[in-house]
């Protein structure tokens, strides 16, 4: 007979906080320290969303370079939320944003950033800025504050307008807002 080792989990991470204590634990580790690689010309992050609906997404940003006084990151983000009201396919809405984050060369400990580029989403639910459910490409711009939470660490709201029009034989366009809290470790 085979034995099965099992490991328990200590009660500190047993309650109904458990994954969000564990986030938290782990952002404060991570802001205390210095990136291992030093120049903070990578950005991760995560972010909860609030705005069409419910969810969670994440990011990465590349220092590419700088533009009239300001520092310039290649951005890829993805994001999923459940809108409130669901659709003959469900009620999920998933967006991908690409293109350019715009910030002060030197991060202090609070700054603002912008952001535009290019975006698509899918959505299933009943969306209550766009027409109908479908899949819709646009533009998209934003702005954003952030404060420090270490060497390493940030977080902060952002404001992101979407112009899109829908794809295919279905006519239909729309502005969305979305709202994001963010929590940055700069690499």
């Amino acid at each position: 007979m085979s034995s099965i080792r099992r490991c328990s989990i200590p009660s500190i991470w047993a309650g109904p906080l458990s994954s969000g204590a564990a986030a938290g634990l782990l952002l404060l580790v991570l802001g205390s320290c210095r990136s291992p690689l030093g120049g903070q010309d990578i950005d991760l992050h995560a972010a909860a969303h609030a705005l069409p609906g419910v969810g969670f997404g994440g990011g990465l940003a590349q220092r590419i370079g700088e533009l009239r006084g300001l520092r310039v990151d290649a951005e890829l983000v993805l994001a999923h939320q459940e809108l409130s009201d669901e659709g003959p396919r469900g009620d999920d809405w998933d967006q991908v944003w690409g293109g350019f984050r715009f910030s002060s060369l030197e991060r202090d400990e609070r700054y603002l950033y912008g952001r535009a580029g290019v975006t698509w989403l899918r959505v299933e639910g009943d969306p209550v800025f766009l027409d109908d459910p479908g899949d819709y490409g646009g533009i998209y711009g934003g702005l954003g504050y952030e404060w420090s939470l270490g060497p390493s660490a940030a977080t902060g709201p952002e404001l992101t307008l979407s112009a899109v029009d829908s794809e295919g034989d279905e006519s239909g366009s729309g502005l969305v807002a979305e709202i994001a809290w963010r929590w940055v470790w700069h690499l």
